[in-house]
């Protein structure tokens, strides 16, 4: 799944700055608002996209500690490395990986944060998160409502309509990861069964709540 995301994200990596960024940028400050991050801190930006969340959180660990974003569009990376360049923060190191399988040793970080970047199996993610943070560090965990609002209901319905009866290779291999995608989100409704898959892998503590924030989209 990995590679085939990466390369959707590749393609959509400008649009995705310009447009989807932005509207995430309100959830991403009401999460960072959660934990007291610390000057020297070790930081893991789970599934990066374009930084967000690792640009909100360099000037918090500041230049003696380190934000290390991974994702597996290298488009996107290139976008978030740009993007720190701009703001000096050269705390901030991108690199391409895969949060199923992180290329970093047992009890690493002080922090781990993944917004809206749970791709894949999710208890599988979990456990990477768990092993890879240390002893006494710190999830912050942000994710869509798995049941669909209006907005995305209209989009849908509309989407349909417009649907390819016979898709090539490409359309039908990202149907299909979007379907397992699916599946494996379904026992993920409420925050409490965030809460529980968490404890399920070994976090000790866990809580979990809605955010709900207005979202602007141009006419």
């Amino acid at each position: 799944m990995s590679d085939l995301l990466g390369k959707l994200y590749d393609e959509i990596a400008p649009e995705y700055e310009r447009v989807r960024a932005p509207r995430f940028r309100p959830f991403a400050k009401s999460l960072m608002r959660l934990y007291d991050t610390r000057p020297g801190s070790l930081v893991l930006d789970a599934g990066c996209g374009t930084g967000l969340v690792s640009v909100m959180v360099a000037p918090r660990a500041g230049h003696g500690g380190k934000v290390i974003g991974v994702d597996a569009s290298a488009a996107m990376l290139e976008i978030a490395r740009t993007k720190a360049r701009g703001f000096g923060f050269d705390q901030c190191d991108f690199r391409l990986g895969d949060i199923h399988a992180l290329e970093f040793s047992d009890d690493t970080f002080d922090l781990v944060v993944s917004s809206f970047a749970l791709w894949g199996e999710p208890a599988s993610a979990f456990r990477e998160f768990r092993r890879v943070l240390k002893p006494r560090g710190v999830l912050l965990l942000l994710e869509w409502d798995r049941d669909a609002d209006a907005v995305t209901t209209t989009f849908n319905d509309v989407l349909a309509k417009y649907r390819v009866a016979a898709p090539d290779a490409s359309l039908a291999a990202a149907r299909a990861m979007l379907d397992e995608f699916r599946a494996q989100r379904a026992s993920l409704r409420e925050p409490k069964d965030f809460v529980d898959a968490l404890r399920a892998v070994g976090f000790g503590e866990a809580h979990g709540g809605w955010d709900t924030q207005a979202m602007q989209f141009a006419n």
